[in-house]
């Protein structure tokens, strides 16, 4: 129930609320009645429906099996060198992904902001694929060393390094609004901030989401190699 109701429900209030204000202020960016109803009917009728049936279609298979036992009682982790802590792992995990992506990203803010024509979608495509590329090497490498340090909590970790930086791109909207947007008025602002966190949220789920399906994979596949009696 929460992968059908939480990120939807965080998108669909920011854009309540913005529309709200639009609608009081009587802007013409206030959406109609109507594209709230088609919205609504997308969320009930065909992704909460598409979650319960992925659900069903889970259940119904085998169970997932480790390759190693694990103990029961957990043991002691050591203590950890400063750059596998979790901020700092955060700080290193999102910023170079970032960096991958921040040219083209600026490319995208200035065209779409002002109103004009985004056409290369083949370098957006590259730009994607190295994006993904590089935040599956910083989650798999990190708990890798992770793992050699005996610290066994990676799950969360590897997803939060994942989309660490979404982080790195609220903060570059706050940049480029403040620097270089141009943007006044408080509905354009909310408009603004609105579209940037829902792609910023969007974005961190799909990267977590990458990272960690691929670190699991990994993890599986070095641990199935190691003999155990």
């Amino acid at each position: 129930m929460i992968t059908a109701t939480l990120v939807p429900s965080v998108i669909f209030g920011f854009l309540l609320l913005t529309d709200f204000l639009a609608w009081s202020r009587k802007s013409s960016a206030a959406l109609p009645f109507g594209t709230f109803v088609a919205l609504l009917s997308m969320w009930f009728g065909i992704s909460l429906p598409l979650v319960f049936v992925g659900s069903m279609v889970g259940y119904r298979k085998p169970q997932l099996e480790y390759p190693v036992r694990t103990n029961q009682i957990p043991r002691q982790i050591p203590e950890q060198p400063w750059y596998l802590k979790l901020p700092i792992s955060l700080i290193i995990g999102g910023f170079l992904p970032f960096v991958v992506i921040i040219e083209e990203i600026g490319g995208i803010y200035i065209e779409i902001w002002n109103d004009l024509a985004y056409y290369m979608y083949l370098r957006l495509l590259l730009i994607t694929i190295l994006v993904i590329v590089s935040t599956i090497e910083i989650s798999v490498v990190i708990t890798y060393f992770t793992l050699c340090k005996e610290d066994y909590r990676w799950w969360w970790k590897s997803f939060g390094l994942s989309s660490a930086s979404s982080v790195y791109l609220i903060i570059f909207a706050f940049h480029h609004y403040i620097f270089m947007g141009g943007i006044s008025g408080l509905i354009p602002t909310l408009i603004y901030f609105y579209h940037n966190i829902m792609v910023s949220i969007i974005y961190g789920v799909c990267m977590g989401t990458i990272g960690f399906l691929s670190t699991f994979f990994f993890v599986r596949k070095i641990y199935g190699a190691i003999k155990v009696d």
